[in-house]
């Protein structure tokens, strides 16, 4: 059965993203692969790779979860899997949304006091993870690529 990371008493994805938020080191091989230049005082990584990492961080959530603890003492590798893949779909969310921050014409007009305000409203009714998962992703080309409007009417000649 499909893992539910999101239940009326347990937010499984804010855990994800709390532990993200808090082990430096393991963002480092999750996320900028092959920059050595993140070298820092961050400690050791929870895992050499990528899969390792994931691995840690089931454990971390599903371990003791009331919903899930049999399951993931079952098999683990299934929940192993679900957090590459729920990375995967908060990536493609987070760009998503971080895009509309970028386009002219999507309804906000830069001119109007509070206007990115009322759109980072509307992204974090939508998506509540999006300024924990900026603070990791903004700085990072994969997560953070420079989006460009197709609003009708732009002149792009110069």
């Amino acid at each position: 059965s499909k893992i539910r990371w999101e239940t009326p008493n347990c937010n499984r994805t804010s855990v994800l993203v709390t532990y993200l938020s808090t082990h430096p080191a393991d963002r480092r091989i999750l996320f900028y692969e092959g920059k050595k230049s993140h070298t820092s005082d961050d400690g050791p990584p929870s895992g050499s790779d990528k899969g390792k990492i994931h691995a840690v961080i089931a454990k971390h959530i599903f371990e003791n979860d009331e919903m899930y603890q049999s399951m993931y003492a079952e098999d683990q590798m299934k929940f192993t899997q679900a957090v590459g893949n729920r990375l995967t779909y908060l990536k493609g969310k987070y760009k998503t949304h971080r895009a509309r921050f970028k386009q002219t014409g999507a309804g906000v007009n830069p001119e109007e006091p509070g206007a990115a305000v009322n759109l980072l409203a509307q992204v974090l009714s939508d998506f509540p993870w999006y300024e924990d998962l900026d603070e990791i992703w903004r700085d990072n080309p994969a997560y953070a690529a420079k989006t460009f409007s197709s609003a009708p009417g732009t002149d792009r000649a110069g």
